[in-house]
């Protein structure tokens, strides 16, 4: 869960997110690029959904390059946040997740959900 007086934007609506947990001052393009290829190979959860927001936790203040601002837009990202771990209770870990009520859920396993059952939980109110 993300504090109630922090400066995290929340999104509107449910977003899944990649949680990229950093500690480099800068996020630089080469960077990030390799740190993607590797999350993708080694997390079975990652699709492209997850790239449409990012969080960088970081304990340090952080800065974005643009190339790299770029480089994640190129890749479908539409929202970037950091947060600051050092204020954190809990630790944050790298990962995919879902954004949704300004909550951070973590995201473990994907299941095919042609039915709609398992979004009832996520989609409070939804008429099925």
């Amino acid at each position: 869960m993300i504090a109630q007086d922090s400066p995290f934007h929340y999104p509107s609506s449910l977003k899944f997110v990649t949680v990229i947990v950093i500690d480099e001052e800068l996020v630089e393009e080469v960077w990030l690029q390799k740190a993607i290829a590797t999350f993708e190979k080694s997390d079975d959860v990652l699709r492209t959904e997850f790239l449409d927001g990012v969080i960088f936790a970081s304990p340090s203040k952080l800065d974005i390059a643009s190339s790299a601002k770029k480089w994640l837009q190129s890749r479908g990202t539409t929202w970037v946040e950091v947060l600051d771990t050092a204020k954190m209770v809990s630790n944050l870990s790298q990962g995919c997740y879902c954004v949704s009520e300004k909550q951070l859920h973590e995201i473990c396993k994907l299941y095919d959900d042609l039915q709609g059952a398992f979004l009832v939980s996520f989609v409070p109110g939804s008429d099925w």
